[in-house]
């Protein structure tokens, strides 16, 4: 079956155009142009990515594709000699407003391209000072930390940026604070499908009295495109699909506490992997937090899949068959939904309290189980009954966030219960260890999955990538690796989870370089550092031995790079532990 992901150039220009009721917009060359960031890790899963070019040559193959935009009075385009008909798409669902699809962004020579200027998508009534069209470095750099977080994190990841271009040109807000200056960029992904783009814009007031017409053509022919590409019963699997992996993600984001802050059906794929994270936040706990105005709190996201079923099912039955009217059918998909967001939200928990997936399964296919799931929600509930909003900072919990302490020997009250049966699990031999390591690995897990991303709450993340990047660097002395080095930083430091347990290791951070990236272990049977390389389809198999590691870089056994760049999560007296161990 077609991916909803990484679409090549045919299949793009065959879903997006004049003939599905698509917008066309006339884009004009940026002249001046450079490439500042490229996402090496996904570079090779680009369709139009030929196995014989060098990074250099794909460098110079997007700037050639995707550096066009629509002239305003910010980005004056002297001597234009090349201009191209893009392609505005139009989309539905909730959460965007009056308007009727992407406001900023075109599908361009088979990429998708944010950061084009203010297209005709956007209502005329929302308010100018709010729908520039251009998108910024800050912003652009925060897309790019927060999708390969979300990517190497969540159950089903995340729609990658491409690349980040600086179009030379620098927009001046006027502050309260007086003059700021951004870099204008485009933010260049591989094309996809969203479910809003099958959905209805019901609440687009557009320029033109024919405007909602379209728009409800452009729904009918794109599943007639849908069902042409990838074949009506394939189709209608993926959206079967899609409702459960939408809730595993929804479920993965409430416990580890990176709330999206845009639950939408038009910023997910059709295959479930999440985009545009403006809105996303750290959170300091499990409290009902609110992060955007009218919208639901944090642990209760499932109301936004609800919401989008209901708007789905009209269309979905109109245009995929008789099926997809009955009110059982849908019944049933929220059920499975449902299911899998609860099934999700405890297994995490589980892992947060340092639990492997293999050890989780194994309890809750015990007779242990229900006890378990009680305890789960009753720890949940001692949270989630604090409310409050993120609109004017992040205010310190009444709750505290104690999570960290769970196998400390002076345990709060509230983690008492579970923890107690799950010792009771492992004293009855659901849970084995033979070399007596259990406690330790539980909580150097819970101790790294459970800490708070302060760096990640919203308002410091916007302030702390601005402060490195336009507030360091002015003209050309921003270049390609100080962004790279920017970019790389802020993932390390603000990645906690991985896909990676090997047994009697506790994590301890993350590398990355040249589009690797490793998660970094302590054995605690060898007393000695390893490293797991990443998406990696044998890693449990393949322990990197550490031979050198500072506070900045290692060096890895039988690695071609001779230095990689490290974040090692641990206070100064845990380093000088770790960094006097041997190698394994």
């Amino acid at each position: 079956m077609m991916s909803s992901n990484f679409i090549n150039l045919e299949c793009t220009q065959q879903f997006f155009g004049m003939h599905t009721e698509h917008v066309s917009v006339i884009l004009h060359r940026f002249p001046d142009a450079r490439l500042i960031w490229l996402n090496h890790r996904v570079m090779h899963l680009d369709p139009q990515f030929n196995s014989v070019q060098n990074s250099e040559q794909y460098k110079q193959h997007l700037l050639k594709q995707c550096t066009y935009a629509m002239p305003d009075k910010t980005t004056t385009i002297s001597h234009v000699s090349e201009s191209i008909t893009a392609v505005s798409d139009r989309y539905g669902g909730e959460g965007i407003g009056s308007n009727g699809g992407s406001g900023r962004a075109c599908y361009v020579n088979g990429y998708h391209i944010k950061g084009i200027g203010r297209t005709p998508l956007v209502s005329p009534l929302t308010d100018k000072a709010h729908a520039s069209g251009g998108a910024y470095l800050e912003e652009c750099a925060r897309e790019a930390v927060l999708s390969e977080i979300v990517d190497a994190e969540f159950p089903h990841g995340s729609v990658p940026v491409l690349a980040i271009i600086d179009t030379g040109f620098v927009q001046i807000w006027d502050t309260d604070n007086g003059p700021k200056m951004e870099r204008r960029c485009l933010l260049v992904r591989p094309a996809f499908l969203r479910p809003a783009h099958f959905m209805r814009a019901l609440d687009y007031i557009g320029h033109h009295h024919h405007d909602g017409m379209k728009d409800a053509q452009r729904v009918a022919l794109m599943m007639k495109q849908a069902c042409t590409q990838f074949g009506s019963d394939q189709f209608s699997g993926q959206w079967e699909s899609f409702w459960s992996t939408w809730a595993e993600q929804l479920a993965y984001a409430f416990v580890h506490r990176l709330n999206h802050g845009g639950n939408s059906e038009s910023n997910i794929a059709l295959d479930g992997r999440l985009l545009d994270f403006g809105g996303m936040s750290a959170l300091p706990s499990w409290a009902r937090i609110l992060l955007t105005q009218g919208g639901w709190p944090a642990g209760a996201d499932m109301h936004y899949l609800f919401h989008a079923q209901q708007s789905a099912s009209a269309m979905l039955g109109k245009h995929l068959g008789q099926e997809w009217m009955l009110a059982e059918k849908w019944q049933s998909l929220q059920a499975a939904a449902f299911a899998a967001y609860k099934k999700t939200v405890l297994c995490e928990v589980l892992r947060v309290s340092g639990l492997t997936r293999v050890q989780i399964k194994h309890l809750l296919t015990s007779d242990m189980a229900q006890a378990i799931t009680a305890a789960v929600n009753r720890l949940l509930a001692h949270y989630t009954r604090e409310q409050f909003s993120i609109f004017e900072g992040m205010p310190e919990p009444h709750f505290a966030w104690e999570i960290p302490k769970f196998w400390e020997a002076n345990v709060p009250q509230h983690l008492k219960e579970l923890r107690e049966l799950i010792e009771r699990a492992t004293s009855q031999g659901i849970l084995t260890d033979t070399t007596g390591h259990l406690h330790t690995t539980w909580m150097g897990r819970c101790q790294m999955l459970s800490q708070t991303r302060t760096g990640l709450f919203r308002d410091n993340i916007k302030r702390d990538l601005y402060k490195e990047l336009d507030g360091t660097y002015t003209g050309d002395t921003l270049t390609e690796d100080a962004v790279t080095r920017v970019i790389e930083k802020f993932i390390r430091r603000h990645r906690i989870d991985s896909k990676m347990e090997p047994l009697n290791a506790v994590p301890i951070g993350f590398a990355s370089n040249n589009g690797h990236s490793y998660a970094l272990f302590k054995d605690l049977i060898g007393n000695s550092l390893f490293a797991l390389q990443e998406q990696h389809a044998d890693y449990s198999e393949v322990k990197i031995p550490i031979q050198k590691m500072d506070h900045e870089k290692i060096v890895l056994a039988d690695i071609a790079e001779t230095e990689i760049a490290v974040h090692v999560r641990c206070n100064e007296t845990e380093w000088n532990t770790l960094s006097q161990q041997r190698v394994v």
